[in-house]
């Protein structure tokens, strides 16, 4: 997944992410979307659709809209790669 400006996840970690959560949490199809929607956004602009993490340094959060889900992630702007880290 990434964006005409070069922006990408990495790949394998992100499969892991979704991985842990759906088996975590069998989430409901609005749920998926919703974190299907929030992945795209973050790709688009990390630094924008999510906030920086106050007490840990480089991380950054993203509220998955109407969920109560939070999307955890390391935005690398040097390699435009984005860590996915948690969805919880």
């Amino acid at each position: 997944m990434s964006t005409p400006s070069g922006l990408h996840y990495d790949h394998t970690r992100l499969a892991e992410v979704l991985a842990t959560w759906r088996g975590m949490d069998p989430a409901s199809r609005a749920h998926r979307d919703a974190v299907n929607e929030c992945l795209m956004d973050v790709v688009a602009s990390p630094l924008i659709r999510g906030t920086s993490d106050p007490d840990h340094e480089g991380m950054w959060e993203a509220d998955v809209t109407g969920t109560g889900l939070t999307f955890t992630y390391l935005p690398n702007t040097e390699t435009r790669s984005i860590w996915p880290l948690d969805i919880s």
